[in-house]
């Protein structure tokens, strides 16, 4: 018989504001997040939530990634020690490209600046796990840690791996994050 999997924390960075509560209240009041034809979370600061190095060294998806699992991880009861071998709790990022604005950015800075002056960090920031292994390495989690990159369907994609890999056996819990690129 495969094991029940649940959902202990969410936590969310999004167009209608920072935080799983002000997601759900604007939400269910119909407000939309789109303005001028995009989504920009445009209510989130990095700095509020991350240092500055930490700002620095993550694209802005893996920051959404990093806020919304410190706030799902939080909501769980997860403050302070681990509620499992770190090696049983793995971390998977759903999200659609990545990067994209690691990506776009040095190549602006390529074309008006040449290739000197591309950061040796944009093929780290950019890499679609890059916000799984940002995770990890910031909880902890040394299990399962990867990223599912199916376009729209990263999302589901990366709910159906989780279940997976709790009721293979192969984790006892994931952090799942479905990040955008912004």
């Amino acid at each position: 018989m495969k094991p029940d999997v649940v959902v202990t924390g969410i936590g969310a960075v999004t167009p209608l504001g920072v935080g799983a509560r002000s997601l759900h209240e604007r939400w269910t009041a119909g407000t939309s997040g789109i303005e001028d034809g995009e989504g920009a979370c445009s209510e989130f600061e990095p700095t509020e939530h991350l240092s500055v190095k930490e700002v620095r060294r993550a694209d802005r998806f893996t920051q959404f990634a990093l806020v919304s699992s410190d706030e799902a991880l939080k909501e769980a009861g997860w403050d302070g020690e681990l509620p499992y071998d770190s090696k049983r709790i793995g971390c998977v990022i759903g999200t659609g490209i990545g990067g994209i604005g690691t990506l776009t950015h040095n190549h602006q800075v390529m074309l008006e600046e040449g290739p000197k002056k591309v950061s040796p960090l944009s093929i780290p920031l950019m890499m679609g796990n890059a916000g799984a292994g940002a995770v990890s390495m910031r909880h902890k989690l040394r299990g399962p840690s990867f990223a599912t990159l199916s376009a729209c369907a990263a999302g589901s994609h990366a709910i159906g791996e989780s279940a997976k890999l709790i009721q293979s056996g192969a984790a006892d819990a994931v952090d799942l994050v479905v990040s955008r690129a912004a």
